[in-house]
């Protein structure tokens, strides 16, 4: 992960700029020195409460133990495909459906950055 560096005196100065900055690449904080000293981070508001939201999942031994699970059963074979199970149930039969839900993805995604 690369993180850019910045002065206090620098965040003052260029606030806008580093907020539409960290808004813009949630994935790249920006440190926030004082005195030559980390201080403070500056990231993307829905990114850090993603980041929250891991750590409470990490933290939970039900969760991981699940987790756990899920990828041992992907490991050995043992779950199906999404198309599949789709068609299965008679749902993956419409492609412009698939496509309203790719849009709408696609849609979310976007106005999460």
């Amino acid at each position: 992960m690369t993180t850019e560096t910045v002065t206090a005196t620098e965040l003052h100065d260029r606030t806008a700029e580093l907020t539409e900055q960290a808004m813009s690449h949630p994935e790249r904080p920006i440190m926030i020195e004082k005195h030559g000293k980390p201080a403070v981070v500056l990231v993307d508001a829905r990114y850090f409460e993603g980041l929250l939201e891991t750590l409470d999942l990490l933290s939970d031994p039900d969760a991981i133990k699940q987790l756990r699970r899920g990828l041992a059963d992907e490991c050995a074979g043992r779950l199906i495909p999404h198309v599949k199970l789709m068609k299965e149930l008679g749902l993956g039969g419409s492609s412009s459906r698939r496509s309203s839900v790719d849009k709408k993805r696609r849609r979310l995604v976007a106005r999460n950055r």
